[in-house]
């Protein structure tokens, strides 16, 4: 089949809907399906792009963000006549001035033999976010009523795609190829931490949804004994750089945190291996929690065995507003049960939680987008196509 994956930004960008958007076509290319990105502006040519929009830059909900400008009409019918696409599935919230009108002109060229679909991504930072995208959801109420279906990425993404959207999605997490990652990592020169110390290591945009504010505010609550034995490291690049940089100088973490600045995407895989523990960004309920089979996004190359554990870290008082007496942080998260350190690296992936919810590999969730779709699922014959490809 001939698939269509639409997003209002750049495919260019590393951020997580594109990521989806690329995990989620490698797996149907290698099915046998022919796989075609339309997005605005862009350049890659790994794979087929059609930029079809202008885009110009915004904030909203916590982050950067590129949004479409208004989109010819008779231009998208043109080129949906041309491609005449089997699936269409669009990245959701959608631009009424790009998205929305793929999806009007490809009712309009080809009616209902076209299976549209759309994944709802987002959670709102704030009542500004909420009401914002519940305004959106009005406007394109009759645009959403030519969707064939809809998914989520995590519980709490359907219930806000139901508040603001009135749509019912089926929760299907992002997929994660796992095994590139680790095909990659096994291949990537490594760079353990020094003198032996236990690496921690955050990599996400340093904006104020992604947890590494909450991060460093945790080692800053570490007992000086145990922020000696660990090293984090933290990537990526974001408007906070600056302040979070002064805030590691204020708690005197120098010789504790490091920031790598931005990570290429060919280079996450060893930036990640390299960890004893990895911190994942806290992206308000919607982002990778839960690692396939269990566990709490916290591993540790130095023992699969866990159990509760106290940690020591420094008194505090209550803040202000709080109540009660001074309390003593503890953790009822385990690490490896013979290694303090990494038992107290644990708080910091702790306090960095912000709510549960699902991941999962790529084939399984994949499959499940491809159900969602309502056509069939792809044969033996295509996906060893694929695999050959």
């Amino acid at each position: 089949m001939k698939v269509a994956l639409v997003l209002d930004d750049s495919i260019d960008r590393p951020d997580g809907v594109q990521q989806y958007v690329l995990t989620l076509g490698a797996f149907l290319e290698r099915a046998g399906h022919e796989v075609h990105y339309v997005c605005s502006d862009a350049t890659r040519t790994d794979v087929t792009v059609h930029s079809l929009a202008r885009n110009v830059g915004v904030t909203f909900n916590g982050n950067g963000l590129r949004i479409p400008l208004p989109t010819s009409r008779a231009m998208l019918r043109e080129f949906l006549e041309r491609e005449r696409y089997d699936v269409i599935h669009v990245q959701i919230p959608h631009s009424p001035l790009f998205a929305a009108r793929v999806v009007d002109e490809a009712r309009r060229v080809q009616a209902r033999t076209v299976r549209i679909v759309g994944t709802f991504h987002i959670l709102p930072d704030g009542a500004v976010s909420e009401h914002g995208t519940r305004l959106l959801g009005r406007w394109l109420r009759r645009n959403l009523a030519k969707f064939d279906a809809f998914c989520a990425v995590s519980p709490p993404a359907r219930e806000f795609a139901g508040r603001a959207f009135s749509i019912d999605p089926r929760v299907i997490p992002c997929p994660v190829d796992v095994t590139r990652f680790a095909r990659e990592a096994a291949a990537a020169t490594r760079a353990p931490g020094a003198d032996g110390r236990l690496v921690v290591a955050f990599l996400g945009r340093l904006v104020e949804r992604k947890g590494a504010v909450e991060l460093i505010a945790a080692l800053a609550a570490l007992d000086p004994v145990v922020l000696a034995r660990i090293e984090v490291r933290i990537g990526g690049k974001g408007p906070l750089m600056g302040s979070l940089t002064e805030t590691v100088a204020r708690h005197g973490l120098d010789d504790t945190v490091t920031f790598a600045g931005f990570v290429a995407e060919e280079d996450k895989a060893g930036f990640y291996a390299d960890a004893d523990i990895a911190v994942f960004p806290a992206t308000g309920g919607e982002s990778l929690r839960h690692r396939p089979g269990g566990g709490d996004g916290l591993r540790s190359r130095r023992g699969a065995r866990r159990r509760e554990s106290r940690l020591p870290v420094r008194h505090r008082r209550p803040a202000p507003g709080e109540r009660g007496r001074p309390q003593r942080a503890c953790i009822r998260r385990g690490a490896h049960a013979a290694h303090p350190v990494a038992r107290a690296a644990s708080l910091i992936c702790t306090l960095n939680r912000r709510s549960g919810c699902s991941a999962s590999t790529w084939r399984p969730s994949a499959r499940r987008f491809w159900t969602c779709t309502g056509c069939s699922a792809p044969s033996s014959d295509a996906r060893a196509r694929g695999a050959r490809r």
